[in-house]
């Protein structure tokens, strides 16, 4: 007995509906994924912050320190945009992690569409198949998980390269 994928047969409606049963969990997850967002967003300066707020207050009273900006920080991978994130974050939202955030969850909707948008061009991809890809991008990029890393402003840096990442691939397909 031989099942064809593209008949309406039960496989099929079995796929159709697992799919959009996933769709749906991965949706509820992602809503309350950003309730908790919301929720348990720091008010007060991130934690990396503190250890280069002389530095941010010195740029603050107009002492601009390029080296500082391009200089790993604390011999660690913290490279020039995210710095300046932070020195924007500080300077117009008084380092309450408001930017940071805000970056991060733009970055992943971003990440997102450009999924979406492969998902749509003309594949082999079922339609229950490329629903389940997407809930699965879904469920991975707005997880639980996820929210402990959109809280801790370092992480903006992640998110980022992986977006450029990500769009660098798209552009060769």
């Amino acid at each position: 007995m031989n099942i064809e994928r593209d008949s309406t047969c039960k496989s099929n409606v079995v796929a159709e509906y697992s799919a959009t049963l996933f769709l749906i969990i991965a949706c509820i997850a992602t809503t309350f994924s950003l309730y908790l967002v919301w929720l348990l967003q720091w008010q007060g300066p991130f934690r990396d912050l503190w250890e280069f707020i002389p530095e941010l207050e010195q740029q603050l009273r107009g002492h601009w320190s390029l080296a500082f900006l391009i200089d790993a920080y604390g011999g660690a991978h913290r490279i020039l945009f995210p710095k300046l994130v932070f020195f924007a974050d500080w300077r117009w939202f008084g380092g309450e992690n408001k930017l940071t955030v805000f970056i991060s969850l733009a970055c992943q909707i971003i990440y997102l569409k450009l999924i979406s948008q492969t998902l749509l061009q003309e594949s082999p991809l079922s339609k229950s198949g490329k629903k389940a890809i997407f809930a699965a991008f879904l469920l991975a990029l707005f997880s639980t998980t996820q929210v402990n890393n959109f809280l801790y402003a370092m992480d903006v840096q992640w998110f980022m390269s992986n977006l450029l990442g990500l769009l660098a691939f798209t552009m060769l397909i």
